[in-house]
């Protein structure tokens, strides 16, 4: 496993994809319940922490709708120069549905 540093003030840890690690830190708890239905994607920019707040507090914030057991999971990608990767790993930790991966934030 090897670190790589994307920019001097912030050193952001990944983990290569194709070696079978996972980016940020290893959830085995994320979406793994059987009692999940429905897994809703949701395609986010790291920045956009109130949008993702704002689906948590509203229709995300509802897994039982008609009967219908659902998870959000929103997945953001890596933005260059981005300083904010303590903010997105601390919002990880905190709420157990985001995915951070290892490509382009411009291409997720």
């Amino acid at each position: 496993m090897s670190e790589v540093t994307r920019d001097s003030t912030a050193k952001i840890v990944y983990l290569h994809a194709l070696s079978g690690s996972l980016p940020m830190e290893h959830n085995i708890e994320l979406c793994s319940s059987n009692d999940i239905d429905l897994i809703i994607i949701i395609i986010s920019s790291s920045s956009h922490f109130l949008e993702r707040q704002s689906i948590r507090e509203t229709w995300g914030s509802m897994p039982n709708l008609m009967n219908i057991r659902s998870q959000c999971l929103f997945v953001v990608g890596y933005q260059d120069g981005n300083s904010m990767f303590e903010e997105l790993l601390n919002e990880a930790k905190r709420k157990h549905d985001l995915l951070y991966l290892t490509v382009d934030d411009d291409s997720v």
